[in-house]
Protein backbone atom coordinates (compact mmCIF):
# COMPACT_ATOMS: atom_id res chain seq x y z
CA UNK A 1 0.00 0.00 0.00
CA UNK A 2 3.06 2.40 0.90
CA UNK A 3 4.36 1.48 -2.34
CA UNK A 4 1.59 2.66 -4.49
CA UNK A 5 1.06 6.16 -2.37
CA UNK A 6 4.73 6.85 -3.10
CA UNK A 7 4.11 5.72 -6.71
CA UNK A 8 1.05 7.86 -7.41
CA UNK A 9 2.48 10.76 -5.68
CA UNK A 10 4.86 10.71 -8.39
CA UNK A 11 2.63 11.81 -10.86
CA UNK A 12 0.69 14.40 -8.89
CA UNK A 13 1.92 18.14 -10.09
CA UNK A 14 1.63 21.66 -8.80
CA UNK A 15 -0.35 22.49 -11.79
CA UNK A 16 -2.75 19.80 -11.43
CA UNK A 17 -4.09 21.80 -8.25
CA UNK A 18 -4.62 25.63 -10.30
CA UNK A 19 -8.23 26.03 -11.52
CA UNK A 20 -8.14 27.96 -15.09
CA UNK A 21 -8.17 31.36 -13.41
CA UNK A 22 -4.87 30.51 -11.66
CA UNK A 23 -3.38 29.30 -14.93
CA UNK A 24 -4.58 32.55 -16.80
CA UNK A 25 -2.98 34.80 -14.21
CA UNK A 26 0.40 32.84 -14.33
CA UNK A 27 0.34 32.94 -17.84
CA UNK A 28 0.42 36.70 -17.85
CA UNK A 29 3.21 37.26 -15.58
CA UNK A 30 6.63 36.73 -16.19
CA UNK A 31 7.78 37.05 -12.68
CA UNK A 32 6.12 36.03 -9.16
CA UNK A 33 7.74 37.92 -6.01
CA UNK A 34 7.69 36.17 -3.04
CA UNK A 35 7.46 38.07 0.30
CA UNK A 36 10.21 36.85 2.72
CA UNK A 37 12.01 37.93 6.19
CA UNK A 38 15.45 40.21 5.05
CA UNK A 39 16.98 37.92 8.51
CA UNK A 40 18.16 34.37 8.45
CA UNK A 41 15.83 31.55 9.66
CA UNK A 42 18.02 28.43 8.83
CA UNK A 43 16.98 25.81 8.32
CA UNK A 44 13.87 27.62 6.57
CA UNK A 45 15.28 30.77 4.97
CA UNK A 46 18.93 32.18 4.59
CA UNK A 47 18.28 35.67 4.55
CA UNK A 48 18.11 38.22 1.52
CA UNK A 49 21.98 39.10 1.77
CA UNK A 50 23.26 36.81 -0.27
CA UNK A 51 22.31 33.86 -2.80
CA UNK A 52 18.96 32.25 -1.82
CA UNK A 53 19.22 29.23 0.25
CA UNK A 54 16.79 26.83 2.65
CA UNK A 55 13.99 25.04 2.62
CA UNK A 56 11.72 27.71 1.42
CA UNK A 57 13.59 28.65 -1.48
CA UNK A 58 14.26 25.11 -2.16
CA UNK A 59 10.28 24.39 -2.20
CA UNK A 60 9.64 27.92 -4.11
CA UNK A 61 12.13 27.15 -6.73
CA UNK A 62 11.00 23.74 -7.53
CA UNK A 63 7.33 24.83 -7.54
CA UNK A 64 8.22 27.48 -10.15
CA UNK A 65 10.31 25.42 -12.09
CA UNK A 66 7.17 22.92 -12.67
CA UNK A 67 5.17 26.04 -13.55
CA UNK A 68 7.13 27.66 -15.83
CA UNK A 69 7.32 30.90 -13.83
CA UNK A 70 10.75 33.12 -12.73
CA UNK A 71 10.18 34.29 -9.12
CA UNK A 72 11.73 37.08 -7.12
CA UNK A 73 12.06 37.74 -3.24
CA UNK A 74 10.92 40.50 -1.59
CA UNK A 75 12.72 40.93 2.07
CA UNK A 76 10.32 42.56 4.95
CA UNK A 77 11.80 43.47 8.37
CA UNK A 78 8.56 41.57 9.95
CA UNK A 79 6.05 39.28 9.46
CA UNK A 80 4.03 42.27 9.60
CA UNK A 81 4.96 43.77 6.31
CA UNK A 82 7.41 46.39 7.14
CA UNK A 83 9.96 46.85 4.61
Amino acid sequence: MITGISVFSLFVRAADYLDPNEHAYLEQKSTVTIAVLKEVWMPYWGGTGQEPIGIEHDFASGIAKELGINIEYKGFDTIEGRC
